[in-house]
């Protein structure tokens, strides 16, 4: 192959796994936290329910094991 079409290739594929990444701490968070709750929680005590499977769109917990969500995710 081509060097020209070679680098090419590898800028392209280095610009979109870098753009993949750019969104993907959650809406306010910073790093080393834990994502904020942009909704209000006023009851909806089971957070499981949607985000267990990511109901209309709710982001889906990586640790569903773990049995109070806001001890450490905070509203906004």
């Amino acid at each position: 192959m081509d060097k020209k079409i070679m680098i090419g290739l590898l800028v392209t594929l280095l610009g979109l796994l870098v753009l993949s990444g750019y969104n993907s701490i959650e809406s306010g968070a910073q790093a080393g936290y834990p994502p904020t709750v942009p909704h209000s929680i006023e009851n909806r005590q089971n957070c499981l329910m949607c985000h267990e499977s990511g109901v209309m769109g709710a982001t889906v917990t990586t640790h569903p094991e773990r049995p109070n969500c806001v001890s450490c995710h905070v509203t906004q």
